[in-house]
């Protein structure tokens, strides 16, 4: 039995929680290809118990800020 279009509609729609507003364009930009997704996770988020695989070491800061705000505010400012 195939989905009911009502249904399939109410999640093509963005909802408040959703809606990437002013991030928009930035969300645009991202790859649309799965490795390229991954490569910009990757590039963004680091676990804190996997720093050491990567010969990281994170600074009190970068403990205390989830890595993924860090990075976002660091590499592109003017768009948080």
């Amino acid at each position: 039995m195939p989905p009911r279009p009502d249904i399939l509609d109410f999640y093509r729609r963005q909802s408040r929680m959703s809606d990437p507003g002013r991030h928009s364009d930035a969300l645009a930009a991202l790859p649309h290809d799965v490795a390229g997704v991954v490569n910009t996770v990757q590039g963004l988020i680091l676990h804190e118990h996997w720093s050491a695989a990567y010969s990281q070491t994170l600074s009190d800061e970068r403990q205390r800020v989830p890595p993924v705000v860090f990075n976002a505010v660091r590499q592109a400012p003017e768009t948080v």
